[in-house]
């Protein structure tokens, strides 16, 4: 499901644009940008069920989810056999979940060291209605990009039209636009 809609963007775009001749290209350009958009971060944006599997080192004691903010922890198995089974569940008592960061951090003692030894199933990312401003910004911000060149997509310089005024380089069709990344920086996923 996208977090923007035709009608945002729309808005965004044109305030006063009423027809809905656009509006297919329109949806088709949200669901590229949003893709777009998950590449870039290194993660979904809507909520959802996740399972990860992590190596552990020597003394690790927590574990970075990827999909923030974290719901919910679901299970988390700490093994050496590989099997996941009952007897290697983590009781929940034994941890503390920090959910708008996604860390899980024992109370006491070390994960099991060594390759896929945790698996944890959790609960992550944004319900729908609570992804940050600025994340829904960059969005609209680059699928505005998208509709309005729409027609020059794959042209490396655009002329600008006037004699003496010359062209410019645009992004790259594959690029999010320079503006949209720094507004995602911040939530880029980073391996800890």
């Amino acid at each position: 499901m996208s977090i923007v809609t035709v009608s945002e963007l729309k808005a965004f775009i044109d305030p006063n644009e009423t027809s809905t001749a656009n509006d297919t290209l329109l949806g088709t350009i949200i669901g590229i940008v949003e893709k777009q958009v998950e590449s870039y971060l290194g993660r979904e944006i809507a909520t959802g069920t996740h399972t990860e599997y992590y190596d552990i080192d020597y003394h690790q004691d927590a574990l970075h989810l990827r999909h923030t903010p974290v719901t919910s922890v679901t299970s988390i198995h700490d093994c050496l056999d590989y099997e996941y089974d009952a007897a290697d569940l983590v009781d929940s008592s034994d941890y503390t979940l920090f959910s708008t960061d996604g860390i899980v951090q024992l109370k006491s003692g070390y994960f099991s060291e060594g390759r896929r030894t945790v698996k944890v199933i959790y609960v992550g990312g944004w319900a729908d209605g609570s992804e940050p401003a600025d994340m829904l910004g960059a969005i609209m911000l680059q699928c505005a990009y998208l509709y309005q060149h729409r027609n020059d997509l794959g042209a490396k310089q655009i002329n600008l039209g006037a004699p003496g005024l010359g062209t410019i380089s645009k992004a790259s069709d594959e690029a999010l636009i320079p503006q949209v990344q720094r507004m995602l920086d911040p939530y880029v996923w980073m391996e800890q």
